[in-house]
This record gives structure tokens, sequence and C-alpha cells, in this order.
């Protein structure tokens, strides 16, 4: 999941502005946070659903977002 389909739900929610910018202006703005937010670290829930017998129940977190309720105020 692209971060920038995190952010863009979280902007058309918000009515935010949602752009791309250089490493750079990254780093700048988000600080530290920028070194850990570019990283791509893949991640699946096979092994523990295998290994627990957990089935996910609950909307993806796109979808989840894009219903709106975090939104409300």
């Amino acid at each position: 999941m692209a971060l920038r389909d995190i952010a863009g739900v979280i902007g058309r929610h918000l009515n935010l502005p949602v752009v791309s910018i250089s490493r750079e202006e990254a780093d700048a703005h988000f600080g530290w946070f920028a070194a850990i937010a570019s990283l791509d670290i893949p991640a699946s829930s096979t092994l523990t659903q295998k290994q627990l017998g957990w089935h996910p129940v609950h909307p993806a977190l796109i979808s989840d977002l894009a219903e709106g309720h975090y939104f409300n105020d």
C-alpha cells in the first residue's frame, strides 16, 4: 500500500491538497519521520493467519478510511 494512497484519502476527507514533494523537501518538512516513511517495507499477514488461525474480517485500511468516520467532529 502506497503512502500516497493513504494521504490521498485523508486529503480528500479534510479538503487538503496532496502533492508530491522531493526527498529534500520531505526531510525538511517531516524531519526524522521522512526517513522511515520513504522505506519500502512490504508486509503480509499470511504467516499470522497460518500460525494463529486468524483471518481478517474488518475492512482494509483504504476502504476503512474512505468511509469517513475518522474525519467526523
